[in-house]
Order: C-alpha cells, then structure tokens, then sequence
C-alpha cells in the first residue's frame, strides 16, 4: 500500500514521480506522511496535456541509467535495479530477435506497464522493432480473460506474452467452446 509507495521513492529519491489516474489516491496517502520525495508526484494526465519542448537534445551514454526496476516485494522489501541503456538494448533486441518481429507485425498487452514484461517485453520492443501493439487495461483482462484472445483474434495478433497464472486463468475462466 501506501508503505511500498514510500519506500520505493525514498530508493531513488526521484526529480519527479508520474502516477497513472488509478494509483494516484494511494500516492497522495503516502505523501502525508513522506518527509520529500513524495512531494513531487504528477499525474499522467496532466502530462498527456501539457505541453513541452526539448530544445536541445540530452546526450546519453549506453552506460547511463535508462530505468529502475522494482522487485515486487512478495518476498520482503521492494528493491530497486538501475537498468542502463544498454541494458534495456540488449534486452530489446534478444526478444525481438527471437521473437522474429517484422514490419507489419502486431502484438497486444494486457500487462502493466511497471512490470517488466508490459514496459520493456511489449511497448519498447514495439517502438523499436516497429510493430503495432494493441494495449489492454489489465483489469480487461482479469475481469474477462477471454477478451485478451478475442483481440489476438480481432487484430491478427502475432506476439502476446503473459506470466504462468494468465494461460491458467484463461484454461479455466474461458469455456471450450
């Protein structure tokens, strides 16, 4: 709860903290009572309306820290780990490889985009291989798994990954027919 979001700001006690809608009342429970690196949170509304220009592009090196990653913390407290840009890369291109993306192809994600099979296993590896990727809210899927394969259907879908539960669920929320 509002612990996690807490000590997860303290860990990278980051510039700036971009919240989705949903997840926005538990932030501001845990900026009550974070002595600063709460202070900062945005919503990812306020972002989708702002508007911003670069004027000069920020250099970057491949050794540079593109992300955090959180562990989940199901097994003690969430621990961070700083990916770097290279990192990220190498990761992009050995799924896109192995998966065989080509130009045309489509994916689709119900995944959250904190989960590391949602950000980098879908949406980066479709900006940078250029594929179409159909984005799901997760509760779509958990409330009616069968929507996850009906959009693999509806969108000619070549690449969906999921954890071990999803394929599970699916086997026995969806009947045969």
């Amino acid at each position: 709860g509002k612990e996690i979001a807490g000590r997860l700001a303290q860990i990278c006690e980051p510039a700036l903290i971009v919240v989705g809608t949903t997840w926005m009342p538990l932030f501001r429970l845990a900026r009550r009572s974070s002595r600063n690196a709460l202070q900062k949170i945005v919503e990812e509304t306020e972002l989708l309306l702002a508007e911003a220009t670069l004027d000069e592009p920020v250099p970057v090196e491949s050794s540079d820290a593109a992300i955090i990653q959180f562990t989940s913390g199901s097994t003690g407290k969430p621990k961070g780990v700083t990916l770097s840009h290279a990192n990220l890369f190498a990761n992009i291109k050995a799924i896109g490889t192995a998966g065989g993306f080509r130009d045309g192809d489509v994916a689709c994600c119900w995944l959250p985009l904190f989960h590391d099979m949602g950000l980098i296993g879908h949406v980066l590896n479709a900006m940078l291989w250029r594929v179409g990727l159909v984005l799901m809210p997760p509760e779509a899927f958990m409330n009616r798994p069968s929507r996850w394969l009906n959009a693999l259907s509806r969108y000619g879908v070549c690449h969906s990954t999921a954890p071990n539960f999803a394929y599970v669920l699916c086997t026995r929320k969806i009947a045969d027919r």
